[in-house]
């Protein structure tokens, strides 16, 4: 079972690989979009899996 919460950090390399540019730097401005379609896709199929109960969900470094 893989944990979903693990580490934001390989979400973020799944929807960049998927197509979506979440961060943008214009000059000294950061813009954030998780709303592109591919970033939406990404977290449909992950929230599916999470549904499923095939993706953990508890906070890692935990004893649970």
């Amino acid at each position: 079972m893989s944990n979903f919460l693990a580490d934001g950090g390989w979400f973020n390399g799944l929807m960049w690989q998927a197509g979506a540019r979440p961060f943008e730097l214009s000059g000294n401005k950061l813009s954030v979009n998780m709303n592109d379609p591919a970033a939406v896709k990404v977290a449909e199929y992950w929230g599916k899996l999470v549904d499923d109960g095939l993706v953990g969900t508890k906070p890692p470094f935990t004893n649970e």
